[in-house]
């Protein structure tokens, strides 16, 4: 009885640990959701943003974000010349989450902006700024 009380302890542990980790569970939901989509809406998203602006960055409002975006629950999402970010996790001078290169878009994200971005899936990083 003790063994599989620990033993249900230890999986409940680990479902708890995977689902509190961003990185995780944005994997997770990038499966659901898909990256060809992802990057779909990304495109159309940039088109937007951009026709209207002439900047390196702009802050995306949650009520801009298509359906794709959205169910990321992101802390915030913004457009750089190269892709969008949606952010899933801050802390003081750090954040982390999915950057999506646009559909047509061929660019790699660089680390000269200080970022790390590691490849998740085509056209879909991994980020974190100031870690």
């Amino acid at each position: 009885m003790r063994f599989l009380r620990a033993a249900l302890f230890g999986l409940l542990t680990l479902a708890l640990a995977s689902c509190s980790n961003p990185r995780t569970r944005a994997e997770q939901m990038l499966r659901k959701v898909g990256a060809e989509q992802l990057r779909r809406d990304a495109a159309f998203l940039y088109k937007d943003i951009f026709a209207a602006h002439e900047t390196d960055f702009i802050v995306i409002r949650p009520k801009n974000l298509p359906a794709s975006f959205q169910r990321f629950e992101p802390v915030r999402a913004g457009a750089y010349q190269d892709g969008i970010t949606i952010t899933l996790k801050v802390r003081s001078n750090t954040e982390a989450g999915l950057y999506v290169v646009p559909m047509s878009m061929d660019s790699v994200p660089s680390s000269a902006r200080g970022g790390q971005f590691q490849k998740l899936a085509e056209g879909i990083y991994w980020y974190s700024f100031g870690e």
